[in-house]
């Protein structure tokens, strides 16, 4: 489990410029490319400073949002999304109120999230709508993983897919594509 916020972040702006000479610039908004003059226009975001600047090769890396699919019942106060709040500490401190949880994907994320979640105590369950968890490995390796999270006690349910949430006293009930019901979270 990582505890500390500091040990998720594997490379620096620092560390990149160091060992791959990248000149990596985050919380920076490019607003506009000149390709024939090879310039960018930047903003900074904390500070609102605008400035151009020359480039020799240029990388677009405009981060990650994560996908909030039209379900019924979703709703952003009781629904945490994992990318966004970990890094905060936000995501924790609302995983404690909770006995159980669960996880929408089997993805990379889905099955840190589920891993962590469980070593804090909570009961953990990950629905995936493919057949099998990881999409890009193979069966076998897929297998060995769902095994290995069920060892731990994380229910797995694959070729399943989320088709909403309900609040029912003040428990959300998540509905899926072959069962009514299948975890409730307080």
């Amino acid at each position: 489990m990582i505890r500390e916020r500091d040990r998720l972040l594997v490379q620096t702006p620092e560390s990149l410029r160091a060992s791959l000479r990248l000149d990596v610039r985050p919380l920076s908004e490019v607003t506009a490319i000149d390709r024939a003059a090879k310039q960018v226009t930047v903003r900074e975001v904390r500070t609102g400073r605008v400035y151009v600047e020359a480039y020799d090769r240029l990388v677009l890396a405009p981060g990650a949002k994560s996908l909030r699919p039209p379900m019924p019942g979703l709703k952003p106060s009781r629904h945490l999304r994992v990318a966004q709040h970990c890094g905060h500490g936000r995501h924790h401190r609302a995983s404690r109120r909770r006995r159980e949880t669960g996880r929408g994907d089997g993805g990379y994320i889905g099955i840190e999230a589920a891993e962590n979640l469980r070593k804090r105590g909570l009961e953990v369950s990950v629905v995936e709508k493919m057949p099998q968890l990881m999409g890009p490995l193979d069966p076998e390796m897929a297998r060995l993983m769902q095994e290995e999270l069920e060892r731990h006690g994380v229910r797995v349910m694959t070729g399943c897919g989320v088709t909403g949430f309900e609040d029912r006293n003040g428990q959300v009930v998540v509905k899926l594509e072959t069962v009514n019901r299948w975890w409730r979270t307080s």
